[in-house]
Protein backbone atom coordinates (compact mmCIF):
# COMPACT_ATOMS: atom_id res chain seq x y z
CA UNK A 1 0.00 0.00 0.00
CA UNK A 2 2.80 2.41 0.89
CA UNK A 3 4.61 1.73 -2.37
CA UNK A 4 1.40 2.32 -4.33
CA UNK A 5 0.70 5.57 -2.47
CA UNK A 6 4.23 6.81 -3.04
CA UNK A 7 3.96 6.02 -6.74
CA UNK A 8 0.55 7.72 -6.95
CA UNK A 9 1.84 10.86 -5.20
CA UNK A 10 4.91 10.84 -7.42
CA UNK A 11 2.76 10.71 -10.56
CA UNK A 12 0.43 13.40 -9.26
CA UNK A 13 3.29 15.79 -8.62
CA UNK A 14 4.76 15.08 -12.06
CA UNK A 15 1.42 15.62 -13.79
CA UNK A 16 0.90 19.06 -12.29
CA UNK A 17 1.70 21.99 -14.56
CA UNK A 18 2.86 24.38 -11.88
CA UNK A 19 4.78 23.95 -8.62
CA UNK A 20 1.70 24.75 -6.56
CA UNK A 21 -0.94 22.92 -8.60
CA UNK A 22 -1.21 19.88 -6.36
CA UNK A 23 0.96 20.68 -3.39
CA UNK A 24 -1.63 21.42 -0.78
CA UNK A 25 -0.12 21.17 2.67
CA UNK A 26 -2.01 17.98 3.49
CA UNK A 27 -0.96 16.12 0.34
CA UNK A 28 2.63 17.26 0.60
CA UNK A 29 2.85 16.43 4.30
CA UNK A 30 1.50 12.93 3.69
CA UNK A 31 3.93 12.41 0.82
CA UNK A 32 6.89 13.56 2.94
CA UNK A 33 5.79 11.35 5.84
CA UNK A 34 5.65 8.33 3.54
CA UNK A 35 9.04 9.15 2.03
CA UNK A 36 10.59 9.44 5.49
CA UNK A 37 9.05 6.16 6.67
CA UNK A 38 10.40 4.39 3.60
CA UNK A 39 13.82 6.00 4.22
CA UNK A 40 13.90 7.16 0.63
CA UNK A 41 15.18 10.34 -0.92
CA UNK A 42 12.77 12.56 -2.79
CA UNK A 43 13.04 11.98 -6.52
CA UNK A 44 14.64 14.92 -8.33
CA UNK A 45 11.75 15.12 -10.79
CA UNK A 46 9.38 15.71 -7.86
CA UNK A 47 11.56 17.88 -5.61
CA UNK A 48 10.88 20.95 -7.77
CA UNK A 49 7.13 20.55 -7.29
CA UNK A 50 7.14 20.64 -3.48
CA UNK A 51 6.98 23.73 -1.28
CA UNK A 52 8.84 22.34 1.77
CA UNK A 53 6.92 24.67 4.05
CA UNK A 54 7.57 24.25 7.75
CA UNK A 55 4.03 22.95 8.28
CA UNK A 56 4.69 20.17 5.75
CA UNK A 57 7.91 19.16 7.51
CA UNK A 58 6.64 19.23 11.11
CA UNK A 59 6.24 15.46 11.28
CA UNK A 60 9.04 14.56 8.88
CA UNK A 61 11.02 11.77 10.54
CA UNK A 62 13.65 11.44 7.82
CA UNK A 63 17.14 12.87 7.74
CA UNK A 64 16.69 16.63 7.50
CA UNK A 65 20.39 17.19 6.74
CA UNK A 66 20.13 14.79 3.81
CA UNK A 67 17.04 16.65 2.64
CA UNK A 68 18.84 20.02 2.93
CA UNK A 69 21.72 18.65 0.86
CA UNK A 70 19.31 17.24 -1.70
CA UNK A 71 17.60 20.64 -1.98
CA UNK A 72 20.99 22.28 -2.52
CA UNK A 73 21.74 19.76 -5.26
CA UNK A 74 18.39 20.61 -6.88
CA UNK A 75 19.28 24.32 -6.93
CA UNK A 76 16.99 25.19 -4.02
CA UNK A 77 19.59 26.45 -1.55
CA UNK A 78 17.22 28.82 0.23
CA UNK A 79 14.81 25.94 0.94
CA UNK A 80 17.75 23.78 1.98
CA UNK A 81 18.79 26.52 4.40
CA UNK A 82 15.30 26.62 5.93
CA UNK A 83 15.37 22.84 6.37
CA UNK A 84 18.84 22.98 7.95
CA UNK A 85 17.59 25.65 10.39
CA UNK A 86 14.68 23.40 11.34
CA UNK A 87 17.16 20.61 12.03
CA UNK A 88 19.40 22.94 14.05
CA UNK A 89 16.46 24.10 16.16
CA UNK A 90 15.40 20.51 16.86
CA UNK A 91 18.96 19.56 17.82
CA UNK A 92 19.36 22.60 20.09
CA UNK A 93 16.07 21.78 21.77
CA UNK A 94 17.37 18.24 22.40
CA UNK A 95 20.61 19.62 23.87
CA UNK A 96 22.79 18.49 20.97
CA UNK A 97 24.55 21.85 20.77
CA UNK A 98 27.55 20.85 18.66
CA UNK A 99 25.40 19.25 15.98
CA UNK A 100 22.97 22.18 16.16
CA UNK A 101 25.80 24.64 15.59
CA UNK A 102 26.99 22.62 12.58
CA UNK A 103 23.46 22.64 11.16
CA UNK A 104 23.14 26.42 11.65
CA UNK A 105 26.49 26.90 9.91
CA UNK A 106 25.41 24.67 7.01
CA UNK A 107 22.14 26.62 6.73
CA UNK A 108 24.07 29.89 6.62
CA UNK A 109 26.40 28.54 3.93
CA UNK A 110 23.37 27.51 1.86
CA UNK A 111 21.61 30.84 2.28
CA UNK A 112 23.57 33.73 3.82
CA UNK A 113 20.38 35.83 3.74
CA UNK A 114 18.64 33.41 6.13
CA UNK A 115 18.32 35.47 9.30
CA UNK A 116 17.38 32.42 11.40
CA UNK A 117 20.68 30.77 10.45
CA UNK A 118 22.64 33.94 11.22
CA UNK A 119 20.83 34.39 14.55
CA UNK A 120 21.46 30.76 15.45
CA UNK A 121 25.17 31.16 14.78
CA UNK A 122 25.22 34.37 16.81
CA UNK A 123 23.48 32.68 19.73
CA UNK A 124 26.03 29.86 19.73
CA UNK A 125 28.92 32.34 19.50
CA UNK A 126 27.52 34.14 22.55
CA UNK A 127 27.23 30.82 24.37
CA UNK A 128 30.89 29.99 23.64
CA UNK A 129 32.00 33.44 24.81
CA UNK A 130 29.95 33.12 28.00
CA UNK A 131 31.41 29.72 28.84
CA UNK A 132 34.99 30.96 28.38
CA UNK A 133 34.60 33.80 30.88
Amino acid sequence: IRRALLDAFHCQFLDSDSPSACTTADVEELYLQLISQEERTIPMDVIHKLSFKESCLQHFKGDLMLLAKQLRQAGRSADGGRVAVMLAQRLAKDGENERAEDAFFFAFRLDPANSDAANGLWDFAQLVIATKK
